[in-house]
């Protein structure tokens, strides 16, 4: 049954750690979103290393450093305390997100959504949202596998995330 809503307690991977900058405990932080306004000093984030336990931790310092933006973490103070997050995924909580103007949706909010035809037939569910450089594409589960739709308006006539639906434009499942 696809999920309704949003669910503001998801954790919702907005970067990546780099290694170390300097020897105090601050690393390169590269988030998949360059204009990104939620990180900030004072958020909690969830850590999810590549192998190990996950945890939570404070921004306590953050800046631009050119080339990706300098982090420092709550109880991370040595550059060996820092290479043991490398590659570790930054998440945030969705609540934390910065609020949407209508129409507007988060790729995050799309998985599990049930996709409608034109006249409503169901035909599967959001499984991922891929983001290609020129266009958004919806991975959908359908009984006959996985499609792909590319996310224009002519093909995706309507995001409704509170009514847990998506609907395509007619012949959309089946385009090129």
């Amino acid at each position: 049954m696809p999920r309704r809503g949003v669910d503001l307690d998801a954790w919702v991977p907005l970067g990546i750690v780099g290694r170390p900058r300097g020897l105090a405990g601050a690393a390169w932080l590269y988030p998949y979103n360059v204009a990104t306004e939620t990180l900030r000093t004072g958020l909690t984030v969830k850590l999810v290393p590549v192998a190990g336990a996950a945890r939570t931790a404070t921004i306590t310092a953050l800046e631009d450093g050119g080339r990706a933006l300098v982090v420092c973490f709550e109880g991370v103070n040595t550059r060996d305390e820092v290479n043991v997050l490398n590659r570790a995924t930054v998440e945030v909580q969705r609540r934390v997100l910065p609020p949407l103007s209508p129409g507007e949706y988060y790729h995050t909010d799309l998985p599990g959504l049930s996709v409608r035809g034109p006249t409503g037939e169901t035909l599967g569910v959001v499984v991922r949202v891929e983001a290609y450089p020129t266009v958004d594409a919806l991975v959908i589960r359908t009984p006959d596998g996985e499609s792909e739709v590319l996310v224009t308006e002519d093909t995706v006539t309507e995001v409704n995330v509170a009514a847990g639906t998506v609907t395509l434009a007619h012949g959309a499942l089946n385009a090129p």
